[in-house]
């Protein structure tokens, strides 16, 4: 670490917690938040899919009551009925993770896409694995089959054979288990809308310079040789960075606070292709000025009649002398930006292996082509490998590549609040058609005596959207939260997106009132003479 550019300390960082550390220059770094929410939302997902195991075995409990009632009379126990139940569910849950195994192994390469990595996906055949496995089927399969087998073995033979379970199977506890369905996906529908915007947010962020036709490559004395003779470009710079990149950082100390400013060090043809927005030019040669941007300037009280470099720059700019000051502009990427950030131009001359900023007055396929062929053999001369090409290219599409890691984040939560609306809507389809086909009697002699289909849809479709309903009042309130936690990582963030919570809400009505829609629908169709007599 440095303070006033000078060593102040060294950071013993454990290995384990190196990938996972911020400012980490030494090896690929890694996303922890990504990781976590991918095990928290992964959780949530299994306890949802798992709820419609559980809401669907207790619907078909009512179909498979006369099955258990025939055992019990014939003189099976309610306990080998119940372990019966159990071991359906675990052998169900067997099958499905080797299904999910192979499903996660085809997966993998668009998995690692997602979180930049190669995460290889290998099932290890050892007998502390195996127990692994084993017991996760296990404890899954007893957790979802417990609740069904408790709910078979209540049923009276008698009453089975009579019909009257029929009345018992509407649970309360299905009910719950669809409103916390929902509340899941309601608050991921948020959630995506949030993180969407806010992406889109952060690449609409104005950057205080102009970067339109500016491309940045890695290049030595060859390099610009070459390029000076292209007849799409009309003008290069030197330099070691661009705004909206993160810069050399220094923490010089003011009322004995730190402060965070960063150095963005170029040439003068470089600092004119930038584009700064001069608010005071001090008239000063070019060479070995600085130029600090208005915050700058506040922060370290420059004098505008008669500025001099403070005292903390003066360990590396000893000769240098206040150019001017100019607008704020970004120092980092979109997504990295602090409130407390600032910068400082540093105009000089830089060594002939710096980096160059080009002024293209075109940009096609060829172009591009041309550059990065150029930019390529630079970095095998000048490196001897191609392993920082990625880092060069047209400086817009450098900015936006720099928001990779949030596009993949809010891809991932994308794919699960999909995934969380597919089981949602699976549940409700197979809980709707389950109940309307018990309900098809009822609703015949309602028809008979009036009823029609509007009324008899209208009354089934009803419950469920108060269910819905239900789930939306607990959902946003927790969409609200997650929203202002995630957005309090960002400085420049959105603000007046109360409406999303709103369109969200809509969304899961919609989807609800669509996956029940058909089934009551088919179920107040029937024909009252032709479904009383079944009976």
């Amino acid at each position: 670490m440095y303070q006033n550019y000078k060593p102040e300390r060294s950071l013993t960082i454990p290995f384990k917690e190196l990938y996972f550390t911020k400012g980490n220059n030494v090896i690929k770094q890694g996303n922890s938040t990504l990781v976590y929410v991918l095990i928290a939302v992964g959780i949530l997902l299994l306890i949802s899919a798992l709820f419609n195991y559980i809401n669907l075995s207790v619907a078909l409990a009512g179909k498979r009551a006369k099955e258990m009632a025939i055992r019990s009379t014939l003189g099976e126990s309610k306990s080998r009925i119940r372990w019966r139940y159990i071991g359906e569910s675990i052998l169900f849950m067997a099958v499905c993770l080797g299904l999910a195994l192979l499903l996660a192994k085809a997966l993998e390469p668009m998995f690692n896409r997602y979180v930049a990595g190669d995460v290889g996906l290998e099932v290890a055949v050892t007998p502390v694995y195996l127990g692994i496995y084993v017991l996760f089927v296990i404890l899954i399969g007893l957790v979802s089959g417990l609740f069904p087998a408790w709910m078979t073995s209540r049923y009276n033979p008698v009453e089975v054979i009579k019909g009257e379970q029929r009345r018992q199977t509407k649970t309360m506890l299905s009910k719950v288990f669809i409103i916390v369905q929902n509340v899941i996906t309601v608050a991921l529908i948020s959630m995506v809308l949030v993180m969407e915007l806010q992406y889109h947010h952060l690449m609409n962020m104005p950057l205080g310079v102009d970067m339109d036709g500016l491309y940045y490559i890695s290049s030595g004395p060859v390099g610009k040789d070459v390029l000076a003779a292209k007849p799409y470009v009309d003008k290069m710079g030197t330099s070691n960075g661009y705004p909206g990149r993160e810069q050399m950082t220094i923490t010089p100390t003011i009322d004995d606070q730190k402060v965070n400013v960063a150095v963005l060090s170029c040439d003068e043809d470089a600092f004119d292709l930038f584009g700064f927005d001069i608010i005071k030019n001090y008239g000063t040669p070019m060479l070995e000025s600085l130029w600090f941007t208005e915050s700058a300037a506040s922060v370290f009280s420059l004098d505008e009649d008669n500025p001099s470099v403070p005292s903390q720059f003066s360990y590396f700019w000893d000769d240098a002398h206040i150019g001017g000051i100019i607008k704020d502009f970004a120092v980092k990427g979109p997504a990295e930006l602090e409130g407390n950030d600032m910068g400082v131009v540093s105009v000089e001359k830089l060594e002939s292996n710096s980096d160059v900023v080009i002024k293209l007055n075109r940009l096609d396929s060829e172009v591009r082509s041309e550059l990065r062929e150029i930019a390529r053999q630079e970095s095998i001369r000048i490196t001897g490998d191609e392993e920082f090409m990625d880092m060069y290219g047209y400086i817009p599409e450098l900015i936006e590549k720099s928001m990779e890691s949030t596009r993949n984040f809010i891809s991932v939560i994308e794919i699960f609040m999909i995934l969380a609306t597919l089981i949602s809507l699976l549940g409700l389809v197979a809980i709707s058609a389950y109940y309307a086909g018990m309900q098809t009697k009822s609703i015949a002699v309602r028809k008979v005596f009036g009823g029609s289909v509007a009324t008899e849809t209208a009354r089934s479709v009803k419950e469920y959207m108060v269910l819905v309903g239900i789930a939306i009042i607990i959902g946003i309130p927790i969409a609200v939260f997650l929203a202002e936690r995630y957005l309090r990582q960002f400085w420049y963030r959105i603000d007046g997106y109360g409406w999303v919570f709103v369109v969200a809400a809509i969304i899961a009505l919609l989807i609800s009132f669509l996956a029940v829609l058909w089934q009551t629908l088919k179920a107040a169709k029937t024909n009252p003479a032709v479904e009383l007599k079944k009976e």
